[in-house]
């Protein structure tokens, strides 16, 4: 336990705005989908917005978005393998 650290610089290089900004995207996408389909759904999520309501929707759309970003990198590790030789094609 003494290894366990909550250093700053150690989380920044884990977690930068690309990757927060490419889960939120592919979840909002993946909302808005859904939403588009289903329109109780929609009236659920968008009618009444307070801010817990929104905060709750943010982290509905992050969690979303991890989701099928892990769904699709075991969809590519065990199926597709595109990225696995990706290197050595482009060199």
């Amino acid at each position: 336990m003494n290894n366990v650290t909550l250093d700053s610089t150690g989380f920044t290089e884990q977690l930068g705005l690309y990757d927060f900004f490419n889960v939120i995207l592919s979840g909002a996408v993946f909302v808005v989908g859904l939403c588009t389909i289903n329109q109780d759904l929609s009236n659920f999520l968008w009618e009444d917005m307070s801010v817990v309501k929104g905060v709750g929707v943010v982290l509905l759309i992050y969690i979303l978005g991890m989701i099928l970003q892990e769904i699709g990198s075991c969809a590519d590790r065990y199926l597709f393998n595109i990225y696995k030789g990706t290197n050595q094609r482009i060199l």
